[in-house]
């Protein structure tokens, strides 16, 4: 029971500025779609198709997030022999000196939580927008007939 307190506070306390965040993705993304609907193909019919089509980006860009986080995108390391040697693949390690690394101005390292949250920020945020996206499009649909037909009577 804790537990779910502590999600519950977390969320309520998260949940404000990820919806605001996410209403801008949603603005930028929804303007884009206008814009390419009626600029570029001159038919608000697209807007249907192109809407969503944000919104699938949007989720997409949020779980590849998810996996970077969750590791899927890590060498994997060769636990049984040779002491941690990464099996060969199309991932070089991070602490490979093969290029050497020259930084413009020294600036303080993120540390892995901080990083960490601020990921998690991002797919909250994409998620809301996304979800933002969705309900714009289905009250286009149902207010203005967008994506009805294609030639309007």
């Amino acid at each position: 029971m804790n537990l779910i307190r502590r999600r519950l506070a977390l969320a309520a306390r998260h949940s404000p500025r990820d919806a605001a965040r996410g209403l801008g993705l949603a603005a930028l993304g929804g303007g884009l779609a206008c814009a390419l609907a009626l600029g570029a193909f001159r038919r608000p019919y697209y807007l249907a198709a192109l809407m969503p089509l944000a919104l699938t980006l949007y989720l997409l860009v949020a779980w590849f997030i998810h996996l970077g986080l969750d590791g899927f995108f890590r060498p994997a390391r060769d636990e049984a022999g040779g002491g941690g040697a990464i099996h060969p693949g199309p991932y070089a390690p991070l602490d490979d000196r093969i290029v050497p690394r020259a930084d413009a101005a020294p600036r303080r390292a993120a540390s892995p939580e901080e990083r960490e949250a601020r990921a998690r920020g991002a797919i909250r945020a994409l998620i809301w927008a996304a979800a933002w996206l969705a309900l714009a499009s289905c009250a286009l649909y149902r207010v203005a007939g967008v994506g009805a037909e294609y030639f309007p009577r």
